[in-house]
């Protein structure tokens, strides 16, 4: 196989990618012995080049066989992930870091499964063969470990200054040999901060209908990795969100989406379309350092908001109850992409409570314990949740209210300073039993008593009462017909 272009493979280095490392020279020193040649590819080379910091560092060797493998790391922890890849995790003797190492390779899909490949592993290709296969230029630069110099043979050097991404060769073909590589260019937008080539924006729209035909998990990774990158910046995120939209990637990964783009809200609060309004809000989250799982429920917040309008005299759009149906279908979306039981819970949370509090009404102690208590260990990200969403709609609510970042930098001050169990307190917390309530009332058991212990968790919540024996069973005695108000 031979698709280099024609142009000089081998380029002086710019400036050093990195220091050669005792693993470069160890590594290195094995594979000379036999007669073979050592480079580094992949993200961390292309990482190097941009100074981000990349724990993970694959190597390449060719000239080497298969069967000369065990010698070249006799004495080393060595797992032969598959004798057909060539692919090999190893811990060289006296070193800490596990590193890849594989012979040169070509692969093509044959289906969509993860390990639905024809692998060829033949020692005997280039390394320039062996960058062809791979998915951007900017991840097909080879650091030859002996001179330092890089192997570039597709422009990746350039497209890294130019902060461009761009499929190796023909973008058709990259797409055939792994679908994959549609969501991971969106990927790679976020975490690098790139914009798409033009031949790479049209090959994108024009194969968004694959995200069906892949697996569901391989879906759920790489939405879930473009919504953790905590250094990612939010023009990033959002760029990666329109790209997703204009190609319609977004819709076909979540079908939901289909039923708000270029839905107008029809209310003077709105000034974006509802999938961009929903776009927008989850890359607000990324500037305020919104966890993941906020910044999904942003992504899925207002899905219900079409199928809950309702339009006034004055005109005005209103949505009603959208963050209960909003909850539904966030959960089929996430039950479709089969997302860990615990996200797919925190989202319905997040987005069950997102219309709660506002900056244009005071927030009292006693609403905000409340809020917190909702939304237990997550009530930070629930108010981070409802900054951004703020963030991204025409402007202030109301004249004269406070800026989301500074109304949601107050709250969670205030929250803090709020004793250590209003967010966690549950019945099984409470300093005074079942047994000791009847005790004190004189109830008897049955409905009453439980009904009493949980308007005592809420009061505690409220700060009414302190949640200790003494200070409850006196508030049982001043306001136990409160408390049963409403039992029959």
């Amino acid at each position: 196989m031979n698709t280099s272009p024609n142009r000089t493979p081998e380029v002086p280095s710019p400036a050093p990618a990195r220091p050669a490392s005792a693993i470069d020279l160890l590594l290195l020193s094995r594979v000379q012995a036999y007669g073979g040649h050592a480079f580094e590819v992949g993200g961390g080379v292309r990482d190097a080049l941009l100074g981000l910091e990349n724990k993970d560092h694959d190597y390449l060797i060719t000239g080497v066989s298969i069967a000369q493998m065990d010698a070249v790391f006799a004495g080393d922890d060595v797992n032969l992930v598959g004798e057909s890849f060539g692919v090999y995790k190893i811990r060289l003797a006296g070193q800490d870091e596990v590193i890849d190492v594989a012979l040169p390779r070509t692969e093509h899909s044959t289906g969509t499964g993860r390990r639905d490949f024809e692998v060829q592993c033949d020692p005997d290709l280039s390394v320039e063969d062996d960058l062809a296969r791979r998915d951007f230029t900017v991840n097909a630069v080879a650091r030859d470990l002996e001179t330092g110099r890089f192997i570039d043979p597709f422009g990746g050097l350039a497209d890294l200054d130019a902060r461009l991404l761009r499929f190796v060769g023909v973008a058709e073909d990259r797409i055939r040999e792994d679908p994959l590589r549609v969501l991971r260019a969106y990927r790679f937008m976020v975490k690098l901060g790139f914009r798409l080539h033009p031949d790479t924006e049209r090959a994108l729209r024009s194969n968004a209908h694959v995200i069906t035909s892949l697996p569901v998990e391989r879906v759920w990774q790489e939405l879930w990795t473009m919504l953790n990158y905590p250094h990612a910046s939010r023009e990033a995120l959002q760029a990666a969100l329109d790209a997703m939209l204009a190609g319609g990637a977004l819709q076909e990964m979540i079908p939901e989406y289909q039923a708000v783009t270029g839905y107008d809200q029809h209310t003077p609060y709105h000034h974006l379309t509802l999938e961009r309004h929903m776009t927008g809000a989850c890359a607000a989250g990324q500037a305020i350092g919104a966890s993941g799982v906020t910044k999904l429920a942003l992504l899925l917040h207002d899905l219900g908001k079409p199928a809950t309008r309702s339009i006034s005299e004055d005109g005005r759009a209103h949505y009603y109850g959208h963050e209960l149906v909003g909850v539904d279908l966030a959960r089929t979306v996430l039950d479709r992409l089969k997302a860990p039981a615990e996200v797919n819970a925190e989202v319905q949370t997040l987005i069950r409570h997102h219309m709660r509090l506002s900056p244009s009404h005071p927030v009292s102690d006693r609403t905000l314990r409340r809020y917190m208590n909702d939304h237990r260990t997550l009530w930070r990200e629930g108010l981070k949740h409802r900054a951004a969403d703020l963030e991204a709609h025409a402007g202030d609510m109301h004249p004269g209210a406070p800026d989301p970042a500074d109304w949601l930098a107050d709250l969670i001050t205030r929250g803090e300073a709020q004793p250590e169990d209003t967010a966690t307190l549950t019945q099984a917390g409470l300093k005074l039993t079942g047994e000791a309530i009847m005790q004190v009332t004189g109830l008897a058991p049955g409905r009453q008593v439980g009904q009493v212990k949980c308007a005592l968790v809420q009061e505690v919540i409220e700060g009414a009462v302190e949640n200790t024996e003494g200070a409850l069973s006196a508030y049982l005695d001043t306001h136990l017909p409160h408390l049963l108000k409403g039992v029959q």
